[in-house]
């Protein structure tokens, strides 16, 4: 039996969570609500353990940058996916964010609009 994914999205808009969350159970994917925080995130990624990270480039007191500094410290076996949004279409921030170790960076008005799941790989495309 497969365990199931967790995804940690942080997200104070209700219902862009609620979205996010109707479109993963439809994948089996469990998600868990953080509020967009860095330091929140660390910490509940510390509770949590989830498989996949779904945040913001710019939260309160950490920003992403600093969350994937932190995660880049754990044993890479413990390393959750980090996808990035963000409302800016900025080339360099992207590289940036993308060199600090997100596997996905997409802007929050064309988020990922498939996911799928064939043999315990996660598939997510744009249109």
């Amino acid at each position: 039996m497969m365990q199931q994914l967790k995804v940690v999205v942080t997200e104070d808009n209700n219902q862009f969570f609620k979205n996010y969350q109707k479109d993963f159970a439809a994948y089996g994917i469990q998600t868990v609500a953080c509020e967009k925080n860095g330091q929140a995130l660390l910490n509940k990624t510390l509770a949590v353990r989830p498989d996949i990270i779904l945040a913001d480039v710019f939260m309160p007191n950490i920003d992403i940058l600093g969350v994937l500094k932190n995660i880049q410290e754990k044993d890479k076996s413990e390393r959750p996916m980090v996808m990035v949004m963000s409302n800016f279409d900025n080339q360099r921030l992207e590289k940036e964010t993308l060199e600090a170790g997100a596997s996905y960076y997409f802007l929050k008005f064309r988020p990922p609009t498939n996911i799928d799941s064939k043999e315990g790989i996660l598939v997510f495309s744009i249109q």
